[in-house]
């Protein structure tokens, strides 16, 4: 099956694209790499709130590995969304974009107001009352009001707005006639985003601003999508491989540069020149194996991709927030496959409970 063909190989409707085409290849990864996300954001060996009993080797290696190591997961969704989106995007109007956007502003918005709302420090709650145990919930959230707008209820949800970014201005940029402006404007903004990232201790740049959020890395990466899909590009599977292992090479040479040169540490980096050639390679090779784990497990959970995204990290918080106390090697094992049935129980149950599907929107 060609590339130009993968897309037809399957079709169906969803809620965020009408038109969306199922790829059995794509959306195996997609819950890999939600997977993938989940143990980042659980940070096993590496609870924030208590860090010190896991500092040293082995267990800082296995921190490092598991914060870098899945680094490949936002970069590969925002490819998948740029190539579904992309006759959305090229369509020369405003509306088929307006209509993309609008189940995930609302999905945006409910979660948000959800984290913004429901206690994650529920001994605080407890012995100090809602509004008291509260507080320190409320004031990180409102300390920075434009991260506010570009973020959302919870950290993790700024892909969301970002999404909607990119989207609107890679069609905004096609209905003024300006699409050619794109590739350099996705460059300068990489750079920028670089730059004002894992970069900015290197180049003593100091911004009080998360370069992750909003259109820095979004839109080069939705625009990529977007462009292998209209150009019909075919990358052969051993030029995939090898494209993929020099964007690893190149991401693990940057964080020995800036770990050694600028003392960055290894992990936190969201972002850097080698994300892009890592996720593009391994993009190209699951499109040239559209059929791989069709009718799978793995196949049937990618609706809910989106939905899993987006409530699992109450149970993250909940669980580094209330647990700092643990130090067990059980206990950090075990940490991630209760994450998993957490929010498996928690997609099942709020599937079947009417009026709460929509916090679960399948994609």
């Amino acid at each position: 099956m060609t590339l130009a063909q993968a897309p037809r190989a399957a079709s169906t409707h969803s809620p965020l694209a009408p038109e969306i085409m199922r790829i059995s290849s794509l959306d195996c990864a997609r819950v890999i790499a939600i997977a993938a996300v989940m143990a980042l954001h659980l940070a096993p060996f590496a609870s924030p709130f208590n860090p010190v009993p896991w500092a040293a080797a082995p267990y800082a290696w296995v921190a490092d590995f598991i914060n870098q190591g899945s680094r490949f997961a936002v970069p590969f969704f925002f490819l998948c969304a740029g190539y579904f989106a992309q006759p959305k995007m090229s369509a020369g109007a405003m509306a088929p974009v307006l209509r993309y956007c609008r189940p995930i502003l609302l999905l945006w918005l409910l979660w948000s107001l959800i984290y913004a709302f429901l206690p994650m420090d529920w001994r605080a709650v407890a012995g100090l009352g809602y509004i008291q145990g509260m507080r320190g919930q409320w004031e990180m959230l409102l300390a920075k009001p434009l991260e506010l707008l570009l973020v959302g209820g919870m950290l993790h949800l700024w892909f969301l707005p970002a999404l909607m970014l990119a989207v609107l201005l890679i069609a905004g940029a096609h209905r003024l006639g300006w699409s050619r402006c794109l590739p350099p404007l996705a460059v300068a903004l990489y750079l920028v985003g670089l730059a004002g990232g894992s970069y900015a201790k290197l180049l003593d740049i100091h911004w009080d601003f998360n370069t992750r959020n909003g259109p820095f890395f979004a839109v080069p990466l939705v625009l990529l999508g977007a462009l292998i899909r209209q150009n019909g590009r075919q990358l052969a599977d051993k030029a995939a491989v090898a494209l993929m292992l020099g964007g690893i090479l190149l991401y693990a040479g940057e964080l020995w540069v800036l770990n050694h040169y600028a003392q960055t540490g290894i992990r936190g980096h969201d972002f850097l020149l080698g994300s892009i050639p890592w996720a593009l390679g391994l993009f190209w090779l699951l499109l040239n194996r559209p059929q791989w784990g069709k009718d799978s497990w793995l196949e049937r959970q990618a609706p809910n991709v989106l939905g899993i995204y987006c409530l699992h990290m109450y149970f993250v918080a909940v669980m580094l927030i209330g647990t700092p106390e643990i130090v067990s090697l059980a206990w950090e094992a075990a940490k991630l496959p209760l994450l998993l049935l957490l929010v498996a129980a928690s997609v099942w149950a709020l599937s079947r409970t009417p009026g709460l599907s929509v916090l679960i929107r399948r994609s």
